[in-house]
């Protein structure tokens, strides 16, 4: 295919086993590495999540999400607050965050951030989209 600046793959590893896998997800690495722009096309998201750093989230012919994974995933981003006494309790926003440490200062031993994966970021997204 000569030496293209934009590859366009669209489920490039629907049905493979896991050495066929392997063998493009190197491939597609390698050719990042040369400066080449790939357009990676696949509902697997575990695949989008390990391979790109970029998304663009289509629905009903809608861009619904156009930049980087981490920002998308940062977006709804939670904390896990664990206490002294060995219970836990997860907060959505910053918000109840901060309520909850001025309340619970004393009790608290650890907040963990945890961020949301790509997977879960699409539902979300797509969810919360009215019907077109």
């Amino acid at each position: 295919i000569h030496d293209p600046e934009l590859l366009i793959l669209d489920e490039p590893m629907s049905g493979l086993d896991p050495i066929g896998r392997a063998d493009i997800i190197a491939l597609i690495h390698e050719l990042r590495s040369q400066d080449k722009s790939i357009l990676f096309c696949s509902h697997l998201l575990d695949d989008v999540e390990r391979i790109t750093d970029h998304v663009a989230i289509l629905h009903q012919g809608s861009v619904l999400y156009d930049g980087h994974i981490n920002a998308l995933c940062q977006q709804w981003q939670r904390w896990n607050v664990a206490l002294k006494n060995g219970t836990s309790t997860r907060v959505n926003t910053p918000t109840e965050l901060t309520s909850l440490l001025q309340q619970q200062a004393a009790e608290i031993q650890s907040v963990t951030p945890e961020q949301e994966s790509l997977q879960d970021a699409f539902v979300r997204i797509i969810t919360q989209e009215p019907s077109l």
